[in-house]
């Protein structure tokens, strides 16, 4: 019989018991600890590849997002920080992810994103196109990687809010300080 576990889907606030996810995990953790010692040979392997092999190996643990609800995603972090690198990008997935999840803003990626001036991108009347083809596919890359890291535990301390150094909000004094990655700041409650 198939091992079952509890896992938590991105699109719930409760925990549901998911079979296929728990066995697809379970040989992914078999594959891995398999080809361990093939990675530990390699000296010169640094721990950030190390954890960026262990999060390819492990799909099932990504926060799984339906294809409208992971465009939307995808637009949000390339519109708000598609001039970054990858840290800034997780940065900005999380905060989506976290509003989400909160009890205060919707129940899905797209009404988060699209919810009346929480992004700047979603009212600024130019094009939501992404015309950066190249820019938009690396992107998408990210957030891939980023939606496996928010299933691994990176929420940002739960921030929820964030801005470009280019603008002071008046909200922004009223929230706790938690990163300053690259052009933004973020947010938490105090």
């Amino acid at each position: 019989q198939e091992p079952c576990c509890w896992m938590q889907p991105h699109s719930s606030r409760g925990w549901a018991k998911n079979c296929a996810i728990c066995a697809q995990a379970s040989q992914s953790l078999a594959n891995a600890v398999s080809n361990i010692s093939k990675i530990r040979k390699n000296k010169g392997l640094n721990m950030r590849l190390l954890m960026l092999w262990l999060a390819m190996s492990f799909p099932a643990m990504a926060v799984e997002l339906p294809p409208k609800e992971l465009d939307c995603m995808e637009k949000n972090a390339y519109f708000e920080a598609g001039n970054q690198h990858y840290e800034g990008i997780r940065a900005v997935v999380a905060v989506t992810l976290n509003r989400v999840e909160s009890n205060i803003y919707p129940d899905s990626v797209c009404e988060v994103v699209w919810q009346k001036y929480q992004f700047s991108w979603t009212h600024d009347g130019k094009s939501d196109i992404p015309a950066n083809k190249k820019q938009f596919a690396k992107v998408k890359e990210h957030v891939a990687h980023a939606l496996r890291d928010y299933k691994g535990g990176y929420k940002l301390q739960n921030s929820m809010w964030f801005h470009n150094h280019t603008v002071n909000p008046k909200w922004a004094k009223q929230k706790r300080k938690i990163a300053t990655i690259r052009d933004h700041t973020f947010y938490g409650d105090h």
